[in-house]
């Protein structure tokens, strides 16, 4: 893992010590889990994200590409498809 990568890692570790809920840290942490290679990792804490907060900026179009990266073109297409719904 390069520098900063771990740097934001730990940022984002003290941000969800303090707030396990914090949804920004969270979907940071679900994309250092994906360019770590933990694609199942990144869908399972971006699906979460997306759960709570339907409208986070950007995040459809991600879980999509996820989906993509794994294989399961239906659910890419679904979350891309929601995108374009809170997209301005």
């Amino acid at each position: 893992m390069d520098k900063d990568v771990r740097q934001l890692a730990c940022v984002c570790g003290l941000r969800l010590f303090s707030d396990p809920y914090d949804v920004d840290a969270l979907f940071t942490k679900g994309l250092i889990l994906a360019k770590l290679g933990n694609i199942e990792g990144a869908v399972e804490i971006l699906s979460g994200v997306m759960a709570a907060n339907p409208e986070y900026p950007g995040g459809w179009r991600v879980l999509g590409t996820l989906y993509q990266m794994m294989g399961d073109s239906e659910m890419s297409r679904e979350c891309i498809s929601k995108s374009s719904l809170y997209v301005e």
